[in-house]
């Protein structure tokens, strides 16, 4: 129930809402660049945060995906890898990051 209200808030949003209101909101690429970088957020970014993830479902679907693969993922590589991969595989998910932020 919860997320088909999300679903309609989101509709309404995007469909009635002026469009000078919706440039003012965060994106949604924005806020997937925010999900895997939470704990470096500033407390106002962390209110925008939340206030899109409240009407967004998307988001909200993208944001659990990525943390059963981050938990899985991490199952898998804590015996699998030596150290040396494992830092390489650190070293190159901070450059995707880096890249995708822009």
């Amino acid at each position: 129930m919860r997320n088909f209200l999300r679903y309609l808030l989101h509709e309404f949003i995007v469909r009635c809402w002026p469009v000078w209101l919706i440039k003012k909101i965060t994106r949604c690429s924005e806020i997937s660049y925010r999900s895997a970088n939470y704990q470096d957020l500033t407390f106002f970014q962390k209110i925008d945060y939340h206030w899109h993830m409240t009407f967004c479902q998307p988001c909200v679907d993208y944001k659990k995906q990525i943390e059963i693969i981050d938990q899985t993922a991490k199952k898998f590589l804590k015996d699998n890898i030596s150290d040396e991969q494992k830092k390489r595989l650190d070293n190159l998910a901070e450059d995707i990051i880096r890249k995708n932020s822009n």
